[in-house]
């Protein structure tokens, strides 16, 4: 069996801004969480009140703030003619 592969937060998040096409902006990783209680156990004589937590949708949101959990965006510069060399 292969080992997974892991990635960063802010690994999730570049690929996330690549596929949509962003680049520009600040963004951030969001993740929206699903949660249940019930009896849980190895078995119907052993249960104990547990819950569960499970990721319902992973998103990206615009934000104001830097952080070691957001990608800040430089807009790409766009040459100019007056920039290109000329050639002679």
């Amino acid at each position: 069996m292969e080992q997974p592969q892991f990635f960063s937060p802010q690994q999730v998040l570049k690929a996330l801004l690549k596929q949509e096409g962003i680049e520009e902006g600040r963004w951030g990783l969001v993740l929206n969480f699903g949660f249940s209680a019930g009896n849980v156990g190895p078995s119907s004589q052993d249960l104990k009140p547990g819950a569960i937590l499970s990721i319902q949708a992973v998103g990206i949101q615009k934000t104001e703030e830097d952080s070691n959990l957001t990608v800040n965006l430089t807009p790409s510069k766009v040459r100019t003619s007056k920039s290109k060399k000329s050639k002679k």
